[in-house]
């Protein structure tokens, strides 16, 4: 059987920003970690300078088994690194503002598949654009829709402690996540080359059988576009975000060492190198 993500120096991944250097009171710096996740990372960085965490800020979210380099700031604090286990951090500039996901070019991964049998040269060249599992465990999206129904008290008990208590972008990634969650409905019954909506308060449908998908998703959900509207949690509430339903997978490359594929591209962001692997699966199997 093939095998991948055995171990985190199988799944690297480096996050490729734009950003402008200027004078500012958010410190730029490159967060290399491993066995963390994004958030888990940045409490243990918080906790280490003695700071808020909400004075850090990320471009993306990245796996916790993965070797990972990425982008954060930090609000009026300059150190010129730090070292902890498992996590680098490494001061580059100053900005203005801070970073966020529209900082982010695109991603480069390199990715090894173990116990590779049928060494066959493939290229793969788009991928259909998915939320693949990992957005998903842990309840996420089934506690993001008990928050956009505004059911606290049923997610509070998935979730075994107090919204209140909670991380506000955590929050907001549940409620992302079963936005999520819909759009892959959205997909698994649209294949043209389009952008798909993430389902929203203000979502405009251009294309008529999209809109059509989304109402019948709706109902059979029981939710309404209003039920965004987050008065107890304003910040979760944002604009519609079109996600192309198709994307190209960038300088794929493959090369096999022993019983190993080593498969190396880059995406844009918010897409999975997950499905670039199950791809590369189906068609070597």
């Amino acid at each position: 059987m093939l095998k991948f993500k055995e171990q985190p120096e199988d799944f690297i991944v480096e996050e490729v920003i734009n950003f402008k250097k200027t004078k500012g009171d958010y410190n730029y710096y490159t967060l290399e970690k491993k066995n963390y996740n994004t958030l888990d990372a940045i409490s243990e960085i918080a906790d280490e300078l003695k700071i808020n965490r909400n004075r850090i800020n990320f471009a993306g979210l990245k796996d916790r088994n993965a070797i990972t380099k990425q982008y954060i700031s930090i609000y009026k604090y300059q150190i010129k690194e730090l070292n902890l286990k498992d996590i680098k951090l490494k001061f580059i500039a100053t900005s203005d503002k801070p970073v966020s996901p529209h900082n982010i070019k695109e991603n480069k991964f390199i990715i090894v598949i173990r116990n590779v049998k049928n060494k066959k040269k493939v290229k793969i060249k788009s991928i259909e654009n998915y939320f693949d599992e990992q957005r998903f465990s842990k309840n996420n999206a089934e506690i993001g829709k008990l928050i956009t129904k505004k059911d606290y008290k049923r997610a509070e008990i998935l979730l075994e402690q107090p919204l209140e208590t909670i991380d506000k972008r955590l929050i907001k990634f549940y409620v992302n996540s079963y936005q999520s969650y819909l759009f892959n409905l959205v997909l698994d019954q649209y294949k043209k080359s389009e952008k798909i909506p993430l389902l929203n308060f203000d979502t405009k449908f251009k294309d008529k059988k999209i809109k059509e998908i989304y109402e019948r998703i709706m109902r059979e959900e029981g939710i309404s576009q209003n039920d965004f509207i987050n008065k107890r949690f304003p910040f979760i509430v944002s604009e519609t975000v079109y996600r192309p339903s198709i994307i190209k997978v960038k300088n794929f490359k493959l090369k096999y060492e022993g019983s190993n594929a080593i498969l190396s591209f880059s995406l844009p962001p918010s897409s999975y190198a997950t499905l670039v692997i199950k791809k590369y699966i189906n068609l070597v199997e």
